[in-house]
């Protein structure tokens, strides 16, 4: 994220201890409010998961943002978000597909 979404990285580079007890303490809370909002417990884990991954790969080189938790959340629901429409637009190509077949038989 970037200062103009509201999310200005922390102080300094970020520890990896430090980081990853930050993580697995805001991983479960994320996932909860992620799953609540979609009601897809797996489809939310997922999307968590990629977040977190996104988190561990971007805040030791640019910091711990201030508000970790609404960064993972936004990143897990952008992802998951990314995810359902992938998969509507497969499902939309497997329709059309099937359509096109049937009237041949």
């Amino acid at each position: 994220m970037t200062a103009g979404d509201g999310q200005t990285a922390g102080a300094g580079t970020p520890g990896a201890s430090t980081m990853e007890q930050l993580l697995r303490e805001l991983a479960p809370q994320v996932l909860g409010a992620v799953a609540r909002r979609h009601g897809d417990f797996a489809a939310a884990e997922d999307a968590v998961q990629e977040a977190l991954i996104a988190a561990a790969e971007q805040w030791p080189a640019q910091g711990i943002p201030t508000n970790p938790r609404g960064w993972l959340y936004r990143v897990a629901l952008r992802r998951l978000t990314d995810q359902l429409r992938s998969e509507a637009a497969r499902r939309r190509r497997e329709e059309a597909v099937a359509g096109a077949l049937r009237p041949g038989w």
